[in-house]
């Protein structure tokens, strides 16, 4: 698998480690060239900044781009490196199409064990408000810490978010899982605008360069 981490000032992004032969490079177009590096592969991409989005809080923002060889989806995350329990997600097809799906994850380390172990709750969104998303089980991802330091939850909560809700929510989405933390508490997740505008813009470059292939 390749992976390409992002997470420098201004939008430039820097890939890191993945697991897939070093001539296995099928994303090369869009996030450049490969290296070696152990056994696995490394792709390295400098964007731009965007003037309409560049600010100087887009360090905090890290995508990170997955490619399994054999998978036939790429995989795609955005997080801020201030609060990485919890992020964005979602998969893209090898030809360019999409569910019009996220999955918003939440660290399974905050969830109440009566809620991980399939207990409903709800969760509203607060920014924009009024929304009532759908939550699913605790899941694991086995990829969560391809580059040290810059890990995602092992275990988390997926809360499936439409991508038009996430469009429109380009200035934050915040969101209250209600009675899901310890002793009932509320849990808020609020993913910021450098991290929802980043995020969606690799989305947007990943489609476009796989349904120009």
């Amino acid at each position: 698998m390749r992976d390409t981490t992002a997470a420098v000032p201004r939008w430039n992004r820097a890939a890191r480690t993945g697991a897939a032969a070093a001539a296995l490079c099928a994303l090369g177009a869009l996030l450049g060239g490969c290296r070696a590096h152990g056994g696995r592969t490394a792709q390295v991409k400098v964007v731009p900044p965007d003037p309409a989005t560049a600010s100087a809080d887009t360090a905090s923002a890290v995508v990170q781009v997955r490619e399994y060889p054999r998978s036939p989806t790429v995989m795609i995350l955005g997080w801020s490196a201030e609060a990485a329990a919890y992020g964005i997600r979602t998969q893209v097809r090898r030809d360019g199409s999409f569910d019009g799906e996220h999955t918003l994850y939440v660290s399974a380390v905050d969830i109440a064990p009566v809620v991980a172990g399939g207990g409903s709750r709800l969760v509203r969104t607060i920014v924009p408000a009024g929304r009532q998303l759908e939550a699913g089980r605790i899941v694991r991802d086995p990829d969560y810490c391809l580059t040290p330091g810059r890990c995602t939850p092992y275990e988390y909560l997926g809360v499936r978010v439409p991508d038009a809700l996430l469009r429109a929510s380009r200035d934050s989405l915040s969101v209250r899982l209600v009675q899901y933390g310890h002793g009932g508490a509320d849990l808020v997740a609020t993913l910021p605008r450098v991290v929802v505008a980043s995020y969606l813009a690799t989305v947007d470059s990943v489609t476009a360069a796989l349904r120009a292939r």
